[in-house]
């Protein structure tokens, strides 16, 4: 979600783009506590590559339509997800936390828990 273009660079793909013109490429994953960013690229371009990286985290754009894509991509990594036996383990433990307890907290988010429940609230 944070690569969709920020106030300065606001091409929804430029981030992508610009990596993959240099050479380079990115990613992030999200685990219980933390999303990891990265990104490489070659190096004469490397302060270039980050001044843009940084603007997603100074002005983001947060697009509707970029905003729910993401959410359907997500729902369909957890759709993916959802019939692992690995994944089903941890889901179980963490609906047997104790509440406030980390280990409760969403794991896999799906349309459901980013889009309807949000609106409830």
């Amino acid at each position: 979600m944070v690569f969709m273009g920020s106030l300065k660079y606001p091409d929804e793909n430029g981030f992508d783009a610009f990596l993959k013109k240099h050479g380079g490429s990115d990613n992030a994953s999200t685990d219980c506590e933390r999303t990891v960013f990265q990104f490489d690229v070659q190096r004469k371009y490397f302060k270039e590559a980050l001044g843009r990286w940084a603007q997603f985290f100074i002005h983001p754009l947060m697009i509707r339509d970029a905003i729910d894509r993401e959410v359907e991509a997500v729902d369909s990594e957890y759709q993916l997800a959802r019939p692992s036996d690995a994944n089903r383990k941890e889901m179980l433990f963490g609906s047997l936390a104790r509440p406030g307890h980390p280990m409760g907290k969403i794991f896999w988010g799906n349309a459901e828990t980013h889009k309807h429940e949000p609106k409830k609230k």
